[in-house]
C-alpha cells in the first residue's frame, strides 16, 4: 500500500508540474524565417540529457472537463502528454519506471464525471489528476469511495478538503477569493465588503458552506 501510496505522489506531482504549466501564449507563433532555430545542443541544454524510463507503465488518470460549448479546456490533456513524454524521456518516469496517462472528458457533466471516475477505477489506476472542474464533487466522490488518490490545482469541494488520506490540492481558492479582499480591505480600514457573484452551484458553495463566516 505504501509502495502504490509513493508512487502515486509522485506521479500526480509530476504530471501536474506540467499540467498547470498549459497556459502559455503564441506570440512567438508568427515568427519570421530568418530567426535562429534552436540546435540540438541547445535542445539537449534545455530538455536535458535523456533518462529514458524502462519496465511496467504507471499509470496515472488525468481528467478534464475537455471541450463544451462555453470553454475549452482540451490543453489540460495535451500538457500532461507532454509532461509525461518528457518525464519518461529525460527524468526516468516515476522511479525508473514509464508514466502511462489515461486521460477522460467529463464535458463539464456530473453524468460524464462520474463515469471518468469509474473509468479510471477500470483502468486500475495508481492515481488522479484534475486541474479544476464545475464538476468536481461528480469526479472526486466515486474516485474516493474506491480509494484512488487524487490531486486537484484548486477546489472548494468540502469532502477532498477535509480527507487527509487520499485527495490534495496544490492550491487553497479561499486563500484567493477570501484572503486578497480581506487584506485590501484591512489596509483601507474597511470594515465591510461585497462580492458580485454568479448564481450557479460553483460559484455559491464557499459562501453557502459557512466558509465566509470563519
Amino acid at each position: 500500500g505504501w509502495v502504490r501510496r509513493g508512487f502515486a505522489i509522485g506521479a500526480l506531482g509530476a504530471l501536474m508540474l506540467g499540467a498547470v504549466a498549459c497556459g502559455g501564449d503564441d506570440e512567438g507563433a508568427d515568427a519570421s524565417e530568418d530567426e535562429e532555430t534552436t540546435s540540438g545542443a541547445e535542445a539537449e541544454d534545455l530538455l536535458g540529457p535523456e533518462d529514458l524510463a524502462e519496465g511496467e507503465p504507471v499509470r496515472i488518470g488525468m481528467i478534464s472537463d475537455g471541450a463544451t460549448q462555453a470553454f475549452d479546456n482540451t490543453d489540460e490533456l495535451r500538457a500532461s502528454e507532454a509532461a509525461a513524454e518528457f518525464w519518461n524521456t529525460h527524468r526516468g518516469g516515476i522511479g525508473g519506471r514509464p508514466i502511462e496517462v489515461v486521460t477522460c472528458e467529463t464535458g463539464a457533466d456530473p453524468a460524464g464525471a462520474t463515469d471518468c471516475a469509474n473509468q479510471m477505477v477500470e483502468n486500475d489506476v495508481v492515481a488522479v489528476a484534475l486541474s479544476q472542474s464545475a464538476v468536481a464533487d461528480s469526479v472526486w466522490e466515486p474516485l474516493h469511495a474506491a480509494g484512488v488518490p487524487t490531486m486537484f490545482l484548486q477546489t472548494s469541494t468540502e469532502g477532498l478538503l477535509a480527507d487527509p488520506e487520499t485527495s490534495f490540492t496544490m492550491l487553497n481558492p479561499l486563500s484567493t477569493l477570501f484572503g486578497v479582499p480581506i487584506a485590501a480591505a484591512e489596509a483601507e480600514e474597511t470594515e465591510r465588503i461585497a462580492f458580485v457573484n454568479i448564481d450557479v452551484p460553483q460559484a455559491l458553495t464557499s459562501f453557502e458552506s459557512g466558509a465566509a463566516d470563519a
